[in-house]
């Protein structure tokens, strides 16, 4: 046969057409796997959705601000712009800009185009914006222009100029239109849609299928097709599983062929599609629920791989398209669309703290940047600067001595006198260690119990995915049952050490609106301190242990926590609650902090003995080895130390200096 069928060759029929013709039938086209994949039903595919939505939601999540940039370098929200409220707030009467940004991205995922009509009032300025659908929309060019023919159902084709429409193109565009990701990504999407249909359709036929009937002797057609009809009826349905089959008609044999669901490479091949999908869609497992090689270690760097590598070049994509196609060319000189991630990348609450305190002490954040940051109003005097090593307001540099301390009459304070102690406060933290150990074990006690109800419930009944599932909703119920409990006890904690330290200093004062943040922050991040160690060992139990010994393991854990877990967290939050309520106070009374030893202290302790720092200082920094010459080893510093304790079981302590 040649290259082209000759016209007597077979070409398939009405019964048995050919895959072309289904294709342009039904809208879609056919994978190998024999399932029609279309942008439409991509979206049946778990994996698909959870990407697409994923996403479409973190962009949705973005204000998309319009800004003007200023003759000084700096920049200002252009809130007088028309397009500023259309592009931030809603695109027209009906429809939010959040919601745009969702859907229109969700069309670029899936068709790799998107599509938005313009609407002009009368002055010729951009009043709203309209969102096209991509299945709609045929794209092409006459006399070398750009054209966009838009119709809806039966009817007449609409046709809008380029000036008109604001086409964002996805990877591939080639002057016209972008790839689209369900196309290229067909067969991965075909397979994982025809895993679960094989899956659904094996549940649906039975517990018993595949069966194999050997007669002895002939059958005419008459008596095969009654054989059939009665196991049909008989055996076929999940609701007639393990009833028992009486045929007449003789003696017959079954033979059943056999395909469990179970089979490891079945449910490789299916978690495999999961894996294909997030490199389709350019997007870490675990954003698509797939945890299996997530941690609380890595989960935050993977997080911001997302931002970067996922988000990053959608972003880019919107700002640049927005520029060109609706401002005009005078004003893109000066005007520019930038989405605002600030929010997807905050920190926990004691990274986020640390990374202000870099910033103030450096010069380049002022108290009221921190504060817009953490959306709180600003303060009045909250937009000096302060320079680096004297930590003073810029503007009051010159009224230093020469010797380089501070001049200035809000800051003579006379240091606390030799002889005051921390005797007070010690005995306060040792009466709050018993009381932060009670609260402690009625939350640990609530962990345990709840962990163990689903191993029963779950990992004794080969169900480790919905353990993992559940795993999910525990970690958001119990960070709530973490704070309700603790909370109080540190804001009890924190009244006393407030009063303590105020009369060590020499001075006298009430909680201020501030200091009740800073323990509502000290309290939020204690409590993701805990959650993620809960559930991340937990995790990190079911990913190393074989699933027959997973039950026995998670259990002894949960008994050690029960037994020993109370004291470890009394003994650690009593020390670092005493010095970070402490801290604040020193510091807000003008002076420094200065770390000393208590009792038998190692000899990592013993070389922080007697450092001063000053507001904003680090006692230890990310990444520093301490190696005191009697030490045996080394010590790595993880976070920086802004004041004790530096490692578990330290009471080291902190004063004025």
């Amino acid at each position: 046969m040649g290259l082209f069928p000759t016209l007597h060759e077979a070409r398939g029929s009405l019964a048995t057409p050919e895959r072309w013709l289904v294709n342009w039938a039904s809208g879609g086209s056919e994978s190998n796997s024999g399932v029609q994949v279309s942008e439409a039903n991509a979206l049946t595919f778990s994996a698909v959705y959870c990407a697409v939505a994923q996403i479409s939601g973190t962009l949705m999540q973005m204000p998309f601000y319009l800004y003007q940039e200023m003759p000084d370098g700096g920049k200002r929200k252009a809130l007088e712009h028309n397009m500023y409220w259309v592009a931030f707030k809603k695109f027209n009467e009906r429809v939010t800009a959040a919601r745009a940004k969702q859907t229109l991205q969700s069309h670029l995922l899936l068709w790799g185009n998107a599509y938005i009509q313009k609407i002009y009032d009368r002055l010729g300025r951009i009043k709203s914006l309209h969102i096209l659908r991509p299945d709609k929309m045929t794209v092409k060019t006459e006399n070398g222009k750009i054209v966009y023919e838009y119709q809806l159902n039966n009817s007449t084709p609409k046709t809008l100029r380029a000036k008109e429409v604001i086409h964002i193109a996805g990877l591939g565009f080639d002057g016209i239109k972008g790839y689209s990701v369900v196309s290229l990504a067909r067969e991965s999407i075909g397979l994982g849609i025809a895993y679960e249909e094989f899956a659904a359709r094996f549940f649906g036929n039975g517990a018993h299928p595949g069966l194999i009937a050997n007669i002895p002797g002939r059958m005419d057609q008459v008596a095969k097709d009654q054989l059939k009809l009665e196991l049909n009826q008989t055996l076929t349905g999940l609701d007639k599983s393990h009833q028992i089959a009486v045929i007449s008609g003789g003696e017959v044999k079954f033979d059943k062929i056999t395909m469990p669901l179970t089979d490891a490479e079945f449910l490789a091949s299916r978690k495999f599609e999961v894996t294909e999908i997030a490199r389709w869609f350019n997007i870490p497992p675990h954003k698509l629920k797939d945890m299996e090689k997530t941690n609380f270690t890595n989960i935050e760097h993977s997080n911001t791989d997302y931002d970067i590598d996922t988000m990053g070049p959608w972003e880019v994509l919107w700002e640049q398209q927005f520029d060109i196609d609706t401002l005009p060319k005078e004003e893109q000189k000066t005007y520019f669309y930038k989405f605002d991630n600030q929010e997807l990348l905050r920190g926990d609450t004691e990274a986020r703290y640390s990374s202000y305190q870099i910033g103030r002490q450096n010069g380049f954040l002022s108290a009221n940047d921190v504060r817009a940051r953490e959306n709180m109003n600003p303060i009045e005097g909250g937009d000096v600067y302060l320079v680096p090593l004297n930590m003073v307001p810029a503007d009051q540099v010159g009224t230093m001595d020469n010797g380089g301390s501070r001049s200035f009459e809000s800051n003579k304070r006379s240091l606390p006198i030799e002889n005051r102690s921390v005797k007070h406060r010690n005995r306060i933290s040792k009466a709050y260690k018993r009381l932060i150990n009670d609260a402690a074990s009625r939350v640990v006690r609530g962990e345990v119990n709840n962990i163990k109800k689903e191993i029963n419930k779950r990992i004794k009944n080969n169900e480790l995915n919905e353990f993992n599932v559940w795993l999910d909703e525990f970690q958001k119920e119990d960070s709530v049952y973490v704070e309700k409990n603790m909370s109080p006890v540190f804001q009890s904690f924190a009244d006393e050490i407030f009063a303590a330290t105020h009369d060590e200093v020499g001075g006298e004062g009430e909680r201020t609106v501030e200091f009740d943040k800073y323990v509502d922050d000290y309290s939020a991040g204690y409590t993701s301190r805990h959650v993620n160690s809960t559930v991340g060992q937990i995790r990190s139990l079911v990913d190393k242990t074989p699933e027959e010994e997973l039950p026995e393991v998670l259990e002894q854990r949960l008994d050690e926590w029960e037994e020993k877990r109370p004291d470890k967290i009394a003994l650690n939050e009593s020390v670092r609650g005493d010095n970070a309520f402490a801290s604040y106070v020193i510091l807000s009374a003008g002076f420094d902090l200065v770390w000393r030893t208590q009792g038998e202290s190692c000899p990592f302790c013993e070389s922080l003995n007697g450092k001063k720092v000053g507001r904003g200082g680090v006692f230890a920094t990310t990444g520093d080895i301490l190696n005191p010459d009697d030490a045996d080893g080394t010590m790595e510093i993880k976070s920086p130390t802004m004041h004790p304790p530096l490692h578990q079981g330290c009471d080291c302590t902190i004063t004025a200096g």
